[in-house]
């Protein structure tokens, strides 16, 4: 599983743009998050078709970055994110992404990106 990581001028109008390019090329998506800082936004895209969505951002403007992920699950509790966070941090792991994608009782599927792969997998062994 990949993200594209879309960046774009933090304005109205950008998310909507760049989600509007992937909807238009029928690419599914299994999860979306965006932030922004006042001037530059970023939108983390998860697709269902990784190919068809790297083709439809490939017509933009938009400087778009993937990251393979890895999918974990935490506990539904405080602290939860701040113990993952901090388990990355002490494996040398420079994120990308982390973001929950999903929900089970008391469990939170979170997808993580990082600058190295290879890194994150071993941290999250």
């Amino acid at each position: 599983m990949r993200a594209f990581i879309v960046t774009a001028a933090d304005r109205p109008g950008s998310a909507a743009e760049i989600l509007g390019v992937v909807a238009s090329a029928g690419v599914d998506l299994r999860a979306v998050t965006g932030v922004a800082d006042g001037q530059t936004g970023m939108v983390a895209l998860i697709p269902e078709d990784e190919e068809a969505c790297r083709r439809a951002l490939a017509g933009t403007d938009h400087r778009v970055v993937e990251t393979e992920l890895e999918v974990t699950e935490v506990e539904r509790v405080q602290g939860a994110a701040a113990r993952l966070a901090l388990k990355l941090a002490d494996g040398g792991v420079n994120l990308m992404l982390m973001t929950a994608i999903g929900m089970d009782g008391d469990r939170v599927q979170v997808a993580i990106g990082a600058t190295d792969h290879a890194r994150l997998k071993s941290a999250l062994a």
